[in-house]
């Protein structure tokens, strides 16, 4: 009984230090979803994707959300009511992603990058290209994250 005693505060201690970073997704466009073009569709969903999947194989929690008419002040502020610990803008334009990662604790910016779809060359479809470009904001904010 005693070994038990001894042995549950330090299972919750290592329960919390392991726990994961949790991450809001904020993806911004000109039009909701309904209203855009199809092959626009499908570049924004395989770039989310790319994002996703790093973050998930590098342990993350993550949800998103489609706030347009937000800033990041207010993101940061929705990020926070919902537990977040991080929140990733990503605003995709017709060529380029810009993406920003922010410390919802502290509110600041620790990272944030413009990435031009033609340095994909090694892919030939547009949603491929999305994907990998969502590949490496992933990556790279991952990264951000990691070294604080």
């Amino acid at each position: 009984m005693t070994n038990k005693l001894v042995l549950m505060p330090i299972i919750f201690f290592s329960a919390f230090i392991c726990w994961p970073d949790t991450i809001l997704i904020d993806t911004k466009s000109d039009y909701p979803g309904n209203q855009m073009e199809l092959d626009r569709r499908k570049a924004i969903i395989a770039m989310e994707n790319g994002v996703m999947d790093v973050l998930f194989e590098s342990g993350f929690v993550f949800f998103n959300t489609y706030e347009p008419q937000k800033n990041s002040r207010e993101m940061i502020d929705i990020a926070n009511s919902k537990g977040a610990e991080y929140l990733l803008l990503l605003v995709p334009g017709e060529k380029i992603l810009m993406w920003e990662i922010f410390n919802v604790i502290t509110g600041n910016s620790i990272g944030n990058d413009s990435l031009d779809l033609s340095m994909i060359e090694e892919i030939d479809d547009s949603s491929g290209k999305w994907n990998k470009l969502g590949t490496i904001a992933g990556k790279e904010a991952v990264e951000k994250i990691n070294n604080g």
